[in-house]
């Protein structure tokens, strides 16, 4: 389960209608949801949502930096 996944799926579920960067919007807020417990998700996915989140956000700030 990664942020891409999500977004893809997001995109995709409607004929592609939505832009990708509210794709990538809208997961980023789902995999944070599930990565809280929120959604009744299971320990291995929450752990799984954590990871993804901090990998999400250590890759924005090192796209700041550069």
């Amino acid at each position: 389960m990664e942020i891409e996944c999500v977004a893809r799926a997001l995109y995709w579920n409607r004929g592609g209608t939505r832009s990708v960067s509210r794709a990538v919007e809208m997961a980023v807020g789902i995999v944070r949801n599930w990565a809280e417990g929120k959604g009744n998700v299971t320990p291995a996915t929450r752990a799984r949502a954590a990871a993804a989140i901090a990998r999400w956000e250590a890759m924005r700030v090192s796209a700041r930096i550069h």
